[in-house]
């Protein structure tokens, strides 16, 4: 497929590891799962600046959630664990004390279907959250304090449906996309960190994974079957389907983004960035790719 001119916000956000871009501070997290380590990067104009490398604190690190200057890693190697630090004008500081263990059994590298899947803050910031996958389909809660540590041990909550990948929020409901029954789920999440309430959809489609909220119009992605859904949400909070299939996309799509009207689908097996128009109601229009990355990319952020 022929790659045509990406927007500016994409053409330097496509990484080939899980990151997170903070506007605040115009500085881009990324984890390196190949070296345990965590890199900070500033960013000038379409450029990015490298600010420091850290250890992650633990095997074969994953994903990464930040709050104002507070960040979390995920490490998916291992037992598992979460670690903390703290985001400054020169790059990542790690917390002492701050790693919690997540009680898991996997290898390192893990099982991409047993590992851990996503780590983020609730809207309030007081809880840190932690998707299990398959290992236990567990949501995993952990209470932060003011000084940026976490609970001892996490509040364990078994998924509505199998695996548990990806999550956001819509106002206090967590907002779910579970890959075993290819389904969105939301929750409600009480200040003690347990999850009740749970209402589900399926898409029929294969493998949901990823989740982007766009407006009132929450994206997923279906890796076994290549495409992209849409949902809503009733006033009760139950996922509305809205479109089984919103678009087609290049083989395995993964991470989703989005900037203003567009949406971008990181298809990792080819190393490619479908790109879309975002229309009334969740409609998609295809506008192109970006096909000359690495196969393997995994993470996508914008900006």
């Amino acid at each position: 497929m022929k790659a045509t001119r990406a927007p500016p916000s994409l053409r330097f956000s496509a990484q080939i590891v899980p990151l997170v871009f903070v506007p605040r501070h115009r500085q881009l997290i990324a984890v390196n799962a190949g070296s345990n380590t965590v890199s900070a990067f500033r960013l000038r104009g379409n450029t990015l600046e490298l600010e420091n490398v850290v250890p992650s604190g633990g095997q074969f690190p994953a994903s990464v959630g930040v709050r104002g200057s507070l960040v979390y890693v995920l490490n998916s190697g291992g037992t598992g664990s979460v670690s903390g630090f703290r985001l400054g004008p020169e790059g990542l500081t790690a917390i002492s004390g701050s790693a919690r263990s997540l009680g898991l059994a996997n290898a390192t590298p893990p099982n991409f279907l047993t590992s851990p899947g996503q780590v983020g803050f609730t809207p309030d910031e007081k809880q840190l959250l932690v998707t299990t996958k398959a290992s236990t389909s567990s949501i995993d809660v952990f209470q932060v304090g003011k000084d940026g540590l976490l609970s001892a041990t996490p509040v364990p909550n078994p998924s509505a449906t199998p695996v548990p990948f990806a999550f956001t929020f819509a106002g206090n409901l967590l907002v779910a996309g579970e890959a075993g029954a290819s389904s969105m789920t939301t929750y409600r999440i009480s200040g003690i960190g347990s999850l009740s309430d749970p209402k589900s959809a399926s898409d029929g489609q294969g493998a949901l994974c990823w989740i982007k909220r766009v407006g009132n119009v929450f994206f997923v992605s279906n890796t076994a079957t290549s495409n992209l859904s849409s949902f809503s949400l009733g006033p009760n909070g139950q996922p509305i389907l809205l479109s089984a299939v919103a678009a087609t996309t290049n083989p395995g799509p993964t991470d989703l983004a989005a900037s203003g009207r567009f949406l971008y689908a990181e298809t990792g097996l080819n190393g490619t960035v479908d790109e879309f128009g975002i229309g009334p109601n969740g409609t998609l229009t295809p506008i192109g790719s970006v096909d000359d990355l690495p196969p393997g990319i995994e993470g996508i952020a914008t900006a």
